[in-house]
């Protein structure tokens, strides 16, 4: 004989319903009182088993999130390397460059200085040879003069 709900069974005699009529509908009760509970333990066992999921998700995620951040650590110590090698060449760059361009201050100046030397000596013989014009004119006049 299949489960029964006693009470219920008993319930529907006294209410008029035959024996038969009662323990049938006490029996589909509680067969679907047992589907019930089938029911309610495979959602407990799904619900665990999403839970467990989860959970093992959540480690996994957390194991590469570490991963990454570890990796992350190591790229920008990397990169924080590189900039300080360019820093380095940079100033290097920079070093080179003043000292270029104090060596072409020097040659620039020094050759100013000729260039003004040579200007100077050729302006001293310019003013000798108008000198030397204007006593020729002078002489030329004086003699005309004389005469």
């Amino acid at each position: 004989m299949a489960l029964q709900l006693g009470a219920l069974r008993e319930a529907l005699i006294e209410a008029g319903a035959s024996p038969e009529t009662a323990s049938r509908a006490a029996e589909e009760l509680a067969g679907h009182d047992r589907e019930f509970g089938q029911l309610r333990e495979e959602m407990q066992e799904g619900f665990f088993e999403v839970k467990a999921g989860a959970l093992a998700l959540r480690t996994e995620l957390k194991g590469e999130m570490a991963e990454l951040r570890t990796e992350l650590k190591g790229e920008m110590a990397e990169l924080r390397t590189e900039l300080k090698g360019l820093r380095s060449d940079l100033s290097s760059g920079i070093a080179g460059l003043r000292t270029d361009l104090g060596r072409e201050t020097v040659a620039l100046g020094m050759a100013l200085r000729t260039e003004m030397a040579e200007l100077q000596s050729d302006n001293k013989l310019l003013k000798w040879m108008c000198a030397t014009i204007v006593a020729g004119i002078a002489a030329i006049l004086l003699h005309d003069f004389l005469r």
